[in-house]
């Protein structure tokens, strides 16, 4: 999955989302800022190797979880928010 395009405006970056799909993983993206109180670094790859460490083997392991409704969202939004923090 490429990364979405981003532009700068006034020194703030602009993230553009090209489907409706891109949208949701943005702004699910925006909810991962921080961790959680209580995480670590150590603690969110963790849990990303617990699902499988790509966004396909997330999305098999937490079909079933009755609170996340957009599976692919939540995992590329994971995947990203792990991206990020270990760069």
């Amino acid at each position: 999955m490429n990364p979405p395009k981003r532009i700068r405006y006034q020194g703030q970056i602009f993230v553009l989302a090209e489907t409706e799909r891109d949208a949701e993983i943005i702004k699910m993206a925006k909810g991962w800022k921080k961790l959680p109180h209580g995480w670590t670094k150590d603690s969110l790859n963790s849990m990303w190797k617990s699902l499988g460490g790509s966004v396909k083997s997330c999305m098999e392991k937490i079909k079933n979880h009755p609170e996340i409704t957009n599976h692919s969202a939540f995992c590329a939004a994971l995947k990203r928010r792990v991206r990020d923090t270990t760069q």
